[in-house]
């Protein structure tokens, strides 16, 4: 296997579990990094030292931090609720630089599956939706950019970033050093993107990639389409690999597992074998 860094992203059950055995776990496992996200530390909740501590026990397993996973709204209504999530945002980049990670994961939105969603309608435009990203997304890449803490946005399928071509968009608006992706090719998929080609466009700008498969066609998700077990979907991970070396990518590829039938009926909600299942087939799927 190449020298290539797996880190899990701490969704599922490992949402509720102390971080020192999420950390424990995920290193017995192999896993080089972890992907923490809100659920572990919010600064509207939590204090900077709680940040600072998670930092500290995944560095005492000997892992890093991949990148820290915000996920805000920022395409939701009301608009106080809009800006809520854009100060929290901001809050979250300052803390992150405060403790030494560089980078944090972040959504345009509108992203139904999240807390206090309230979507924008269909009596809203496109360009309506711009507006009102662009007022809540003003504030975070300026903190971002005083910081030096990178945004990896990641395209993510219904957003109004979901795919390549509405991801260049967002790029021309802001044209920022500190403004980069987080790569994940099961959303470009279901948009019917040229994954390897997409890659070579945005070269440099991948500074973080989840690994995640997608089988099915654009549609309701678990109904037209579902993100399978890691290896079972349209994924070509062969020239995804390869694309990515050929970029010079050495950053994380981090599993964001939402095999979520197959964890309720065969794992048994168990996330240390949806962990320990995802690493195998990293191992598979990866250049040896």
């Amino acid at each position: 296997m190449q020298d290539h860094k797996f880190s899990f992203m701490v969704t599922l059950d490992f949402a509720n579990w102390p971080p020192e055995k999420v950390a424990y776990d995920l290193s017995s496992i192999g896993y080089n990094g972890v992907e923490w996200t809100v659920s572990h530390w919010d600064p509207d909740r939590d204090p900077v030292s709680k940040l600072a501590e998670i930092v500290k026990i995944t560095e005492k397993y000997g892992m890093k931090v991949s990148e820290f996973n915000v996920q805000r709204d920022l395409v939701t209504k009301p608009k106080e609720v809009r800006m809520r999530h854009s100060a929290n945002t901001v809050k979250c980049i300052e803390r992150a630089a405060e403790v030494g990670i560089d980078g944090i994961n972040v959504i345009t939105g509108p992203a139904s599956w999240l807390p206090e969603h309230l979507t924008i309608n269909s009596d809203i435009s496109e360009g309506e939706a711009w507006g009102i990203f662009t007022e809540a997304f003003d504030p975070i890449l300026e903190a971002a950019e005083k910081n030096h803490v990178y945004l990896n946005l990641e395209a993510v399928f219904g957003n109004l970033c979901r795919d390549y071509y509405s991801t260049v968009e967002l790029m021309r608006r802001f044209p920022s050093k500190w403004l980069a992706l987080n790569f994940d090719p099961s959303h470009y998929l279901l948009y019917h993107n040229d994954i390897s080609w997409c890659i070579k466009q945005w070269g440099s700008k991948i500074r973080h990639v989840h690994m995640k498969d997608v089988v099915g066609t654009l549609g309701v998700q678990d109904r037209d389409f579902i993100f399978p077990l890691l290896g079972e979907g349209m994924m070509d991970w062969p020239s995804f690999f390869s694309a990515l070396a050929n970029i010079g990518y050495s950053g994380f590829y981090s599993v964001e597992y939402e095999s979520m039938k197959y964890y309720e009926k065969i794992l048994k909600n168990d996330p240390v074998r949806a962990a320990k299942l995802s690493f195998e087939q990293l191992l598979a799927l990866s250049p040896s």
